[in-house]
């Protein structure tokens, strides 16, 4: 998720600095992303990486392939927001 929030930013797509998780009672909860710890890991090494090793990491994040199918569609995506849900109960 980190690698993709960053390059999501550098595309100028707005990104949102939390989470909202399903807990397993069904109600939900939005907690900030710098509360998980392979978050934070994970931030720090998306300054740290070669180009080649950050593209493969970022690609794989669900935020890219949203971005990658509205640009392949024709849509522009400057402007847009990216934001994070989970159905499983993190915590």
């Amino acid at each position: 998720m980190a690698f993709g929030r960053d390059l999501a930013s550098r595309m100028h797509v707005r990104t949102r600095l939390d989470v909202s998780i399903r807990r397993a009672d069904g109600s939900w909860v939005t907690r900030p992303l710098q509360a998980f710890p392979e978050f934070r890991v994970a931030e720090e090494l998306t300054q740290q990486l070669g180009r080649d090793d950050y593209s493969a990491l970022a690609r794989r994040s669900a935020e890219v392939a949203v971005i990658s199918k509205a640009l392949d569609d024709g849509s522009g995506v400057e402007g847009g927001e990216v934001r994070s849900v989970t159905p499983w109960d993190l915590l």
